[in-house]
């Protein structure tokens, strides 16, 4: 079981709202890949906390690279 990281809006942790641009199904197999996707579409990674989960823990996770693509 490895570790996957999803961006979760600074302002409203509680609620763990993601970008637009993400499926809650898709996450990165890296902090530097998620933050790197951040930039690539537009978001400024400040404004983001990135949680770390278990793959399990996320139901049918998607590992996405920091462009978007299927890895």
């Amino acid at each position: 079981m490895g570790k996957v990281y999803q961006p979760i809006a600074r302002n409203l942790i509680d609620e763990e709202t993601l970008p637009y641009d993400l499926f809650s199904f898709q996450a990165f197999e890296s902090r530097e890949d998620c933050e790197e996707w951040l930039k690539h579409h537009g978001y400024e990674p400040d404004d983001w906390a990135i949680r770390e989960f278990d793959e399990d823990d996320i139901e049918d996770v998607m590992i996405i690279d920091e462009y978007g693509n299927i890895v």
